[in-house]
């Protein structure tokens, strides 16, 4: 395809020699036929006179218009009165051969390249030796090598392994300096090792690598740190500043020599072998640099690309980061052996809490410029990943290395690197409390499956009824701490499939208030107050059945009344009530304390049957709690139904301010209830009522939903928790990750891999674009994948494999999608415009599938898709059930709106 003028200046032979270079590393070279350009001529080489006629066909192919066959030349840039040709020499030589061309690490070379993957033939790093990390920015001033130090802080807190540090940049280095005033002149220096390594001729460079560490080892750096002083090694830019003024030999010169294309992250691996180090830690010189080039495109190395949310950082590190993937490690969807290949992570330094839009539009735009392969349609993790630290005035003027150490203690800067070390330097899991279950025998291993998948299958639907026990999660201890000293009046609010009918049912089990305090760990209160189930789902198996009728039958008893009210006439009597058309919440309010009454066995004053009930309970000298289930199953069409709100609103609102009026108050209140229907029922000051019961809203946020899979393998009978001291609900995440390695691993592969952490796979896989999982999905989760574990060969080390993993999510989206649709009926009409499309994509546009502003509302509300820029996107655990493929360049943008979502910083 031809050049045109617009897009490409052809003003000297460097910018013709540009073109036909990227025609060469794009393959596409005609057999035979040689190109070398010349300041003053562009001379082709052909093996074959044969091939002479191809010559010109070839170069009008490239260069288009400016090629004129007629005087054999290039039009080069050229002013009206003095055109300026580049003239083509055509020889004939049989002998000359057309080598192939290298793949060099640098950008002047990569920048030739077509987009790739390109066939690299990187050799491994020597063996034995140290893991390197590099830190590049693109300009300077954003942070980098204060992150570089945090990550030095990181690894020097609680380990004893020593690192060595190198400041290879030549042209501003600042760590140097830092060094220079803690240890005086350094005996050796980063150049010092580029010109001894340039002519050294000893196998493996094996002199220079001696003596470079016996000079390091003869001026260690020691750094105090809150766990003791520890000893690091050093490797300045220069010695002196002269040396940096000269600067005779550069990293670019050594990767230059034919075969050395890779020898300088080899030469720093060997060193740091020699040095004994748990790492090599590099700062590069910013910019499209040369300096930096060599390590920065070697992917058998970790580097970190650090970048602040101005325009020009972003555009500069997007720029970069186009160049790194065409030497990207090959991905595949299911990895079947590790590699020493390593994609890059990028940082969002020092962001004011004022500016997350502008954060989360970086990340975009960092994602779309290392995507995944677009022929990879796996759940959303990205191979590039994006971190991001907030802003520290502590951190914007430091001196020197101690300083920075002080300065960064408890900085998000510190726990964004810390986490970084603990993901890349996982220490080993103590043998207590967790005891591996690898050694488990095939028999025994068969059977943690098969335990596993029918605890979760129990407990998928609590309308079974299964299950005896629960989790204290963090809503519910608030919920007992509230009212530990008062009647409840809580309106339990979550999200489809956030456990409310499983504690409903848990709670009936208790029988009393001061019962169920007990199993939240709390002291039980001096008087007690009976629980009352008034309204129940409708779906509830006969187990489930039973828990409702007995504790309704206990309550009735103790409170010495005979009065019942069946399901089925409690229901009929809201839609009787409901068919006369209230007009105010007074009414519907004054309906729902009469039917108390009626489930109690006796008629309350017409007037006032609040104070009537009060007076009741007072008489009796008792306490009544009353239980509220299943509101979806009355109000399905509530979002578009406004009697129904005017119901809901009553029960949730009116009421519990009526009651909490009453002096001595003897009646309390639980409403487990969908928040997107309080939430369409109260349309005026709704975030005031939330503020209002959000403590014990049933929120699964990543720490909880990582306490729920542990407390099911360890209800499952699987050893995962038995720490004598440590409570299950009290654990930390990082305990509960590790509490799952023995469960899933620690890496959808071995440890050493480049996968994905499976926790935080599993996390976003489950999770929606509102940053929500469910319980019922994390059950389902694991029941999939227990069951598909024992279809598939065995992965050493771990219960579930990465395959069974990997498997899981999509029944669990197919599932769920059935599931909310018979629950939200009008979803079926929604989700069968989705199907029937034959070309579902992500994102979309609501006019796509005729979805009206309305829908849209309702949509989002429940998760199912989140709007952005004008255009719909939609999360993996609803995407997969129905069929949507992630349109190219979708990828970041949800990988965004997930981190955006779970508040990550």
């Amino acid at each position: 395809m031809g050049i045109s003028s617009s897009s490409t200046r052809l003003y000297t032979w460097v910018d013709v020699e540009h073109v036909i270079l990227r025609q060469r590393f794009a393959g596409t070279w005609p057999n035979g036929i040689q190109f070398t350009t010349y300041s003053d001529v562009l001379e082709v080489t052909v093996s074959d006179k044969s091939q002479i006629k191809k010559v010109p066909l070839v170069l009008a192919e490239w260069f288009g218009a400016r090629y004129n066959e007629a005087k054999s030349a290039i039009l080069l840039e050229s002013t009206s009165e003095t055109p300026r040709f580049l003239p083509v020499m055509i020889e004939l030589d049989s002998l000359r051969a057309v080598s192939e061309p290298t793949v060099r690490p640098t950008f002047t070379r990569l920048t030739l390249y077509p987009e790739g993957p390109l066939s690299a033939r990187i050799p491994p790093l020597p063996p034995k030796s140290p893991p390197i990390i590099a830190f590049y920015s693109y300009k300077g001033g954003v942070g980098r090598t204060t992150h570089l130090v945090s990550l030095v802080r990181a690894l020097s807190k609680g380990r004893r392994s020593r690192l060595l540090v190198v400041d290879a940049d030549l042209e501003a280095p600042g760590l140097t300096w830092w060094v220079r005033d803690l240890n005086g002149p350094p005996e050796v220096s980063f150049l010092d090792f580029l010109a001894l390594a340039q002519y050294d001729t000893s196998v493996d460079h094996k002199e220079t690598i001696q003596l470079v560490s016996q000079r390091l080892k003869q001026q260690p750096v020691f750094l105090e740190t809150s766990t003791g002083r520890i000893e690091h090694y050093f490797l300045p830019a220069f010695r002196d500043l002269d040396q940096v003024k000269l600067m005779p030999i550069r990293p670019e010169h050594l990767v230059q020599v034919p075969g050395q294309e890779w020898i300088l992250s080899s030469l720093l691996a060997q060193l740091g072998r020699e040095l004994e180090v748990q790492a090599v830690i590099v700062d590069l010189r910013a910019g499209m640099s040369e300096i930096a080039s060599p390590m920065l495109f070697d992917p058998r190395i970790r580097r970190v690309l650090v970048t602040s949310t101005s325009s020009q950082s972003i555009e500069g590190s997007c720029a970069v980061l186009e160049e790194m993937r065409k030497l990207a490690p090959p991905i595949k969807e299911i990895p079947a052996c590790d590699s020493n290949l390593f994609e890059p992570t990028a940082i969002i330094s020092f962001v004011p809490p004022r500016e997350t839009q502008t954060a989360a539009f970086a990340r975009e735009k960092l994602l779309a410029a290392y995507p995944n392969p677009d022929d990879v349609d796996i759940v959303p993790v990205a191979r590039l990943t994006v971190e991001q630290s907030g802003f520290s005035e502590a951190l914007l003027h430091l001196d020197g290395l101690h300083s920075a150490f002080e300065r960064l203690a408890d900085t998000s800067v510190a726990r964004v690197m810390e986490q970084l070390a603990a993901d890349w330097f996982p220490e080993p899991a103590p043998p207590a409390p967790t005891p591996s279950i690898a050694q488990e025998d095939p028999g025994e291993l068969r059977e943690l499956r098969r335990r596993l998948a029918e605890t979760a299958r129990q407990l998928v639907m609590a309308e079974s009824g299964m299950g005896t026990e629960f989790l204290r999660t963090n809503a519910l201890e608030k919920l007992g701490h509230r009212f530990q000293f008062e009647l409840p009046l809580a309106v339990v609010m979550g999200a489809k499939g956030a456990g409310k009918t499983y504690m409903f049912l848990q709670m009936l089990r208790r029988r009393t208030w001061g019962q169920f305090l007990n199993a939240l760990g709390l002291p039980q209160v001096s008087e007690p107050a009976h629980i009352l189930p008034l309204l129940q789902p409708k779906n509830l198996e006969p187990v489930a059945i039973e828990s409702v009728a007995s504790c309704q039958f206990e309550t009735l008893t103790q409170l010495g009344v005979h009065g019942r009210l069946s399901p089925t006439e409690t229901t009929d009597a809201i839609r009787a009530f409901m068919a006369q058309h209230p007009k105010n919440e007074s009414e519907w309010r004054h309906f729902w304390v009469h039917l108390i009454g009626r489930a109690l066995g006796f008629e309350l004053d017409a007037t006032s049957p609040e104070s009537s009930l009060q007076a009741y309970l007072q008489r009796h000298g008792t306490r009544l709690i009353v239980a509220f289930d299943g509101l979806e199953d009355l109000f399905q069409d509530l979002p578009k139904n406004p009697n129904q709100q005017l119901a809901l609103r009553a029960l949730c609102q009116d009421l519990p301010n009526a009651l909490r009026e009453l002096p001595d108050r003897r009646i309390g209140l639980v409403i487990f209830v969908r928040k997107d229907l309080v939430k369409a029922a109260i349309t005026q000051n709704f975030g005031q009522y939330e503020r209002l019961h959000s403590a014990y809203e049933l929120r699964w946020d990543p720490e909880e939903a990582l306490r729920l899979a542990v407390w099911l393998c360890r209800t499952a009978g699987l050893p995962v928790w038995t720490d004598p001291i440590l409570a299950l609900e009290d654990a930390p995440q990082k305990a509960l990750e590790e509490a799952l390695y023995p469960v899933w691993g620690y890496k959808l592969g071995s440890e050493s891999s480049r996968e994905a952490l499976t926790a935080r796979w599993v996390l976003a896989a489950l999770s929606d674009l509102a940053g929500r999982l469910q319980a019922r999905d994390v059950m389902r989760f694991f029941r999939y994948a227990a069951a598909r574990a024992e279809q598939i060969p065995e992965y050493q080390g771990r219960v579930l494999q990465p395959a069974a993993i990997r498997y899981a999510i999509e029944p669990c989206s197919r599932e769920k999608l059935d599931e909310v649709q018979q629950e939200i009926p009008w979803l079926g009409d929604i989700f069968l415009r989705f199907r029937q499309a034959p070309d579902r994509r992500i994102p979309f546009l609501a006019s796509d599938f005729d979805l009206t502003a309305q829908e849209v509302k309702l949509l989002t509300e429940m998760g199912i898709v989140l709007e952005q820029d004008g255009v719909l996107y939609m999360p993996e655990i609803f995407r997969l059930g129905l069929g949507f493929r992630l349109e190219k360049g979708a990828r970041p943008k949800v990988i965004s709106l997930m981190w955006r979502a779970r508040g990550t910083p």
